[in-house]
């Protein structure tokens, strides 16, 4: 019930003062709105907080400063253009490079060259402060700050240098890596330090293992090294537990370091323990990086490209003796068809999207690769020389 006052003001039964309806307007419905495809997302990240983080004091482009936790991660800028490099190596197009990926990758490098400290200690250039993701605490070069600028700074260095950008910059580059920290040290058990001093505990099985982002999913540890053997401590140490998404990790750890056999195992208990009914990985609750870690890790068991040599069945598990996959991507725009048997490749195909030298590693060759010039549009089949 409705009356009306003598003012003509309208009110409810109990004599509150009832608001005047307004016309009903449709609320816009707020989306983030994630780009499709890699030319979109420089422009994606210019617009995140990020970058006016970096120019409250310094230039440059670096990790979201209203998110609670961001205080964590500056590095968040590094990482995230490493995926725009990434694109730019496996498609090979320049104009993307120049128009997408570098502008975005030279500001993040512009916010480290201005930020980084020389340590006291040791007279390196280190990030501070630092914080190993979910681990801490707070120090001055922390492994993955380290490994992840090293990985941002070569990167960039690469792409100025395939683009003739300004010697200057490419010049401040090169000598910021020379004095940089790279975030690799070995400890007193033998394992690769998670922080700068020697403080990891051997009984600790923490589900991250940040300090081993070098491996994967950056270039810094190559397998067979002394680095990716300390790795391999490492990851001994924290065990083969943790949620859906460590175990990810853990699989594509484990394919870098040709070891197919345990790579499997990861992969065997993410799927048996740390998936929902309708395959979404759980954390709990479901987390996306568990389902794209996860095919991360099976394609990383069947092909590598990391270090420009195209590498077949370079961790291949006991448990896929036979088989066959196609339309892998390797880096410099090669597409590759893989038949195998009793462990041994039988068939491959690779079909070049680029005119350029490729080199081929793995069990087809008895000299164990083989180097030749590929054109664009053509694909070459290759077999067991006799």
């Amino acid at each position: 019930m409705v009356r009306r006052t003598r003012l003509g003001r309208r009110v409810g039964r109990h004599g509150h003062r009832r608001r005047r309806r307004q016309p009903h307007r449709r609320r816009r419905r707020q989306r983030l709105v994630l780009p499709r495809r890699g030319h979109r997302l420089r422009r994606h990240l210019s617009r995140l907080p990020g970058r006016r983080s970096a120019r409250r004091g310094h230039r440059g482009f670096t990790g979201v400063h209203d998110y609670s936790t961001s205080f964590w991660f500056p590095e968040a800028a590094a990482w995230l253009t490493q995926q725009m490099y990434e694109h730019y190596r496996f498609n090979g197009s320049t104009a993307y490079l120049r128009s997408t990926a570098y502008p975005a990758m030279k500001e993040a490098a512009e916010f480290w060259l201005a930020n980084l400290r020389t340590d006291p200690r040791d007279g390196l250039l280190v990030v501070t402060p630092s914080y190993s993701p979910e681990h801490g605490d707070f120090t001055a070069g922390a492994a993955m700050s380290q490994q992840i600028v090293h990985d941002l700074l070569t990167n960039t260095l690469e792409a100025a240098r395939t683009l003739g950008d300004a010697a200057g910059f490419r010049g401040r580059l090169e000598t910021a890596l020379d004095q940089l920290d790279p975030g690799l040290r070995t400890g007193s058990w033998g394992q690769l330090q998670e922080w700068k001093a020697d403080r990891d505990d051997l009984a600790d099985d923490h589900r991250h293992v940040s300090h081993l982002f070098g491996l994967h999913p950056g270039r810094q540890i190559e397998a067979g090294s002394g680095w990716a053997e300390e790795a391999k401590v490492s990851l001994g140490a924290r065990g083969d537990g943790g949620t859906g998404w460590s175990k990810a990790w853990k699989s594509n750890f484990w394919a870098r370091l040709r070891d197919g056999d345990h790579a499997h195992k990861m992969l065997s208990e993410q799927l048996r323990n740390s998936t929902l009914p309708n395959l979404w990985d759980t954390h709990p609750p479901f987390r996306i990086d568990g389902n794209f870690g996860a095919a991360s890790g099976v394609a990383e068991m069947l092909l590598q490209s990391r270090h420009d040599t195209v590498e077949i069945l370079p961790a291949l598990p006991a448990g896929w003796p036979d088989g066959s996959v196609r339309g892998l991507r390797a880096r410099g725009g090669f597409t590759v068809d893989i038949e195998w048997a009793a462990g041994t490749a039988r068939r491959v195909v690779i079909t070049a999207s680029r005119t350029r030298e490729v080199t081929v590693r793995g069990t087809p060759f008895t000299s164990g690769e083989k180097t030749f010039r590929a054109s664009a549009g053509q694909s070459y089949t290759l077999t067991p020389e006799s």
